[in-house]
């Protein structure tokens, strides 16, 4: 184990220093720039949250390192092409002994939020930066090692988004295609003789033959839901969950377990809610419009859903998908001064197309589920490579882990 000193900021590595910002990258304000001088070109106009434009010249010879100094602060971009410091931005003047995405990450891990000063719009002042005290290694050597874990932690999480939005963008597109039947699974595309199964004009629009137009309340049955009274105590805080919007806009996934809150038996009988049983599929319906999970556990929600449970024709992930992609549609079908809001009258006329067959319905859910499973592992190990990447920042620029170099 290597050793350790004291300093006025603490145990720091031996072969460390505690040093003032202002002494190893002092800051600079950016430059002017009106839009109407703006002049399209290859470099690259660095505003406070970021770039925002190319420009024909440039001021300052890449890597830099700039911060917002107005308007948006906190963030720290990296620049690795000769760039314009807008004049909303602090870059780095000079790196005194200093590897300058070393100063780029443990800038991000300082958080230059905390030099916010302004009551209305907020500003950053540079001598509040330049005096502010830290520590690093004096090694350009173990600066660079330290920045390189970072900035291939920071590759991975960059590559693993990009997957995971061709992810989303191939299910998307596959939703579309499937819940409309303009692509047919293989074993549904064709009749027993091997003729390829044909389309029919609907008042939807064309449709496979072997598909029909139908009323969601023909295909299920809608519940809405009700809140008990909140002056009663004994209603509330019981064992049977008590579905809200939040409830559906904070879920990651489809499936929905439990609810922030609950209410008691006597609760549900003091009420114009229901009691939906394992696998209905509850839709919001009043300011947030169109947003649904599938209940896996018996619930209840509020008057701001309208809930389907599924006929026995009819997959209820299938329809989970299907109500995914009519959105827009809904929104449109909105009424209400004070908020937007479906009736259950327009949920129940609203016109749906969906295969006869219970089974191709089952092989489209499996499918798009199967999507689901995979993007939601992708975006698990996305957040556990971010969570590793801010652990790597606090052990790493504070010396307590030590790279070789």
């Amino acid at each position: 184990m290597r050793a350790m000193k004291q300093t006025e900021l603490g145990e720091i590595p031996e072969d460390w220093e505690v040093r003032k910002i202002g002494d190893f990258s002092p800051l600079q304000r950016g430059f002017d720039l009106p839009n109407s001088q703006l002049k399209n070109g290859n470099y690259p106009v660095v505003y406070s949250n970021g770039i925002g434009g190319f420009h024909n010249e440039f001021k300052v010879k890449a890597p830099g390192v700039v911060t917002g100094r107005s308007g948006t602060l906190g963030k720290i971009h990296y620049i690795e092409k000769d760039f314009w410091a807008h004049n909303t931005t602090l870059w780095v003047t000079k790196f005194d002994n200093c590897y300058p995405k070393f100063v780029y990450y443990l800038f991000q891990k300082i958080g230059f939020e905390r030099f916010a000063s302004g009551s209305g719009v907020p500003t950053l002042n540079r001598n509040d930066v330049h005096d502010f005290k830290t520590f690093l290694p004096n090694s350009i050597k173990e600066q660079t090692a330290i920045a390189t874990v970072l900035s291939d932690t920071d590759e991975l999480i960059n590559s693993l988004e990009k997957l995971l939005q061709k992810k989303q963008a191939i299910k998307t597109a596959t939703m579309q295609q499937l819940l409309t039947g303009k692509t047919r699974l293989p074993e549904f595309a064709c009749f027993s003789d091997g003729t390829p199964k044909g389309y029919q004009q609907t008042e939807l629009g064309e449709i496979p033959e072997d598909w029909e137009v139908v009323e969601l309340g023909d295909v299920s049955t809608i519940k809405s839901g009700g809140t008990p009274s909140t002056l009663q105590p004994d209603f509330w805080n019981g064992e049977i969950n008590w579905c809200t919007p939040t409830d559906i806009t904070t879920l990651s996934g489809k499936y929905l377990y439990n609810t922030n809150k609950t209410i008691s038996k006597l609760g549900l009988d003091n009420s114009a809610t229901d009691l939906l049983p394992i696998g209905s599929i509850l839709m919001t319906t009043r300011a947030t419009i169109g947003e649904c999970a599938i209940a896996m556990r018996p619930m209840t929600t509020n008057q701001g859903f309208k809930n389907f449970i599924c006929d026995d024709n009819v997959n209820n992930e299938f329809l989970y998908y299907l109500l995914g992609i009519q959105k827009s549609k809904f929104i449109a079908l909105c009424s209400g001064s004070t908020f937007l809001e479906l009736s259950t009258k327009q949920v129940r006329s609203f016109k749906i197309s969906i295969p006869k067959s219970l089974k191709e319905q089952t092989a489209i859910a499996t499918i798009l589920s199967d999507m689901d499973t995979e993007i939601d592992a992708l975006s698990k190990r996305l957040q556990k490579v971010r969570s590793l990447k801010q652990g790597l920042m606090q052990q790493l620029l504070s010396g307590k882990m030590r790279v070789p170099c």
